[in-house]
Protein backbone atom coordinates (compact mmCIF):
# COMPACT_ATOMS: atom_id res chain seq x y z
CA UNK A 1 0.00 0.00 0.00
CA UNK A 2 1.52 3.37 -1.05
CA UNK A 3 1.93 6.15 1.78
CA UNK A 4 -0.93 8.86 1.88
CA UNK A 5 0.07 12.04 0.32
CA UNK A 6 -1.02 15.53 1.83
CA UNK A 7 0.05 18.82 1.07
CA UNK A 8 -0.88 21.96 3.37
CA UNK A 9 -2.88 25.27 2.01
CA UNK A 10 -3.51 27.79 4.91
CA UNK A 11 -3.48 25.27 7.66
CA UNK A 12 -5.76 23.07 5.73
CA UNK A 13 -4.58 19.06 5.10
CA UNK A 14 -5.65 18.23 2.03
CA UNK A 15 -4.62 14.72 0.74
CA UNK A 16 -3.51 14.12 -3.07
CA UNK A 17 -2.47 11.98 -5.61
CA UNK A 18 1.61 11.21 -5.54
CA UNK A 19 1.61 13.05 -8.84
CA UNK A 20 0.46 15.96 -7.49
CA UNK A 21 2.31 15.93 -4.28
CA UNK A 22 5.39 15.37 -6.90
CA UNK A 23 4.10 18.15 -8.95
CA UNK A 24 3.50 20.48 -6.27
CA UNK A 25 6.57 20.38 -4.63
CA UNK A 26 8.62 20.54 -7.44
CA UNK A 27 6.94 24.04 -8.40
CA UNK A 28 7.70 25.23 -4.56
CA UNK A 29 11.34 24.17 -5.23
CA UNK A 30 11.42 25.64 -8.32
CA UNK A 31 9.94 28.98 -6.86
CA UNK A 32 12.40 29.25 -4.21
CA UNK A 33 15.39 28.26 -6.58
CA UNK A 34 14.33 31.24 -8.39
CA UNK A 35 13.80 33.87 -5.80
CA UNK A 36 17.47 32.40 -4.59
CA UNK A 37 18.73 33.26 -8.38
CA UNK A 38 17.01 36.64 -8.29
CA UNK A 39 18.54 37.73 -5.26
CA UNK A 40 21.88 37.13 -6.48
CA UNK A 41 21.65 39.18 -9.84
CA UNK A 42 19.13 42.20 -8.82
CA UNK A 43 20.04 43.96 -5.96
CA UNK A 44 18.57 47.23 -6.43
CA UNK A 45 17.57 50.71 -4.28
CA UNK A 46 13.94 51.61 -5.12
CA UNK A 47 15.22 54.71 -2.79
CA UNK A 48 17.81 55.57 -4.94
CA UNK A 49 15.78 55.49 -8.17
CA UNK A 50 12.83 58.32 -6.31
CA UNK A 51 10.11 55.72 -6.63
CA UNK A 52 7.55 55.24 -3.45
CA UNK A 53 6.85 51.66 -3.51
CA UNK A 54 6.97 49.15 -0.61
CA UNK A 55 8.50 46.09 -1.22
CA UNK A 56 4.89 43.95 -0.84
CA UNK A 57 3.43 46.38 -3.88
CA UNK A 58 7.26 45.30 -5.98
CA UNK A 59 7.02 41.66 -6.02
CA UNK A 60 3.02 40.96 -4.69
CA UNK A 61 1.14 39.87 -8.08
CA UNK A 62 -2.73 40.03 -6.79
CA UNK A 63 -3.58 38.52 -10.45
CA UNK A 64 -2.48 35.12 -9.04
CA UNK A 65 -4.24 33.29 -6.31
CA UNK A 66 -1.51 30.06 -5.46
CA UNK A 67 -4.30 28.92 -2.92
CA UNK A 68 -7.25 28.85 -5.05
CA UNK A 69 -5.33 27.48 -7.99
CA UNK A 70 -4.37 24.61 -5.61
CA UNK A 71 -7.65 23.92 -4.05
CA UNK A 72 -9.20 23.99 -7.46
CA UNK A 73 -6.66 21.64 -9.11
CA UNK A 74 -7.64 19.23 -5.83
CA UNK A 75 -11.27 19.95 -6.57
CA UNK A 76 -11.06 18.64 -10.14
CA UNK A 77 -8.71 15.71 -9.24
CA UNK A 78 -11.09 14.53 -7.05
CA UNK A 79 -14.21 14.85 -9.45
CA UNK A 80 -12.37 12.76 -12.04
CA UNK A 81 -12.00 10.41 -9.52
CA UNK A 82 -15.98 10.10 -8.66
CA UNK A 83 -16.14 10.11 -13.06
CA UNK A 84 -14.54 7.16 -13.24
CA UNK A 85 -16.72 4.87 -10.68
CA UNK A 86 -20.33 6.28 -12.65
CA UNK A 87 -21.75 3.80 -14.71
CA UNK A 88 -22.51 4.10 -18.36
CA UNK A 89 -26.31 5.61 -17.37
CA UNK A 90 -24.76 7.70 -14.75
CA UNK A 91 -22.44 9.42 -17.37
CA UNK A 92 -24.87 10.00 -19.56
CA UNK A 93 -27.52 11.58 -17.42
CA UNK A 94 -24.64 13.90 -16.10
CA UNK A 95 -23.57 14.92 -19.91
CA UNK A 96 -27.73 15.44 -20.63
CA UNK A 97 -28.52 17.40 -17.40
CA UNK A 98 -25.60 19.64 -16.69
CA UNK A 99 -23.02 19.95 -19.88
CA UNK A 100 -25.82 20.22 -22.58
CA UNK A 101 -28.74 21.93 -20.15
CA UNK A 102 -31.15 19.34 -20.97
CA UNK A 103 -34.81 19.74 -18.85
CA UNK A 104 -35.32 16.41 -16.80
CA UNK A 105 -39.01 15.90 -19.23
CA UNK A 106 -36.41 16.17 -22.11
CA UNK A 107 -33.99 13.48 -21.14
CA UNK A 108 -37.08 11.49 -19.56
CA UNK A 109 -38.39 11.43 -23.05
CA UNK A 110 -35.35 10.56 -24.83
CA UNK A 111 -35.30 7.15 -22.15
CA UNK A 112 -38.89 7.08 -22.09
CA UNK A 113 -39.23 7.16 -18.47
CA UNK A 114 -40.83 10.14 -16.77
CA UNK A 115 -39.15 13.48 -15.27
CA UNK A 116 -39.60 12.10 -11.72
CA UNK A 117 -37.66 8.94 -12.34
CA UNK A 118 -35.28 10.99 -13.88
CA UNK A 119 -34.97 12.82 -10.68
CA UNK A 120 -34.39 9.68 -8.79
CA UNK A 121 -31.28 8.79 -10.71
Amino acid sequence: MKDKKFIYISNTKFEVSEDFYKEYYREKEHSRYLRREEQKVTIVSYENLGVDLSAEDIIMDTDVNVEETVINKIMLERLNEILKTLNEEELYLLDKLIYNEESRREVGRRLSISHTAVSKK
